[in-house]
């Protein structure tokens, strides 16, 4: 889960072997997102706050990131012990 490449998107971040990363937040965010017509999933893992989540959906994209970047913010905004 090391990103190796610059992301050139809007998002900005690095690319890995598949995973994305970002900074949410001031958060490290690694994770990929997919979808086709009729199906939508979204893989997040936030290594150093110990969450890991996955949206399914069986709706068009953009029908699992607008639930997981809802669950992006309120995990992010969790203060640390």
């Amino acid at each position: 889960m090391t990103p190796k490449v610059a992301r050139n998107d809007e998002w900005g971040g690095k690319y890995d072997y598949g995973f994305a990363e970002d900074l949410w937040n001031g958060k490290r965010v690694v994770g990929y997102t997919a979808g086709f017509p009729g199906v939508n999933s979204m893989l997040e893992m936030y290594p150093e706050l110990g969450y890991t989540v996955v949206v399914l959906s069986n709706y068009d994209p953009p029908s699992a990131q607008r639930v997981g970047y809802k669950l992006r913010e309120m995990i992010t905004r969790v203060q640390s012990p």
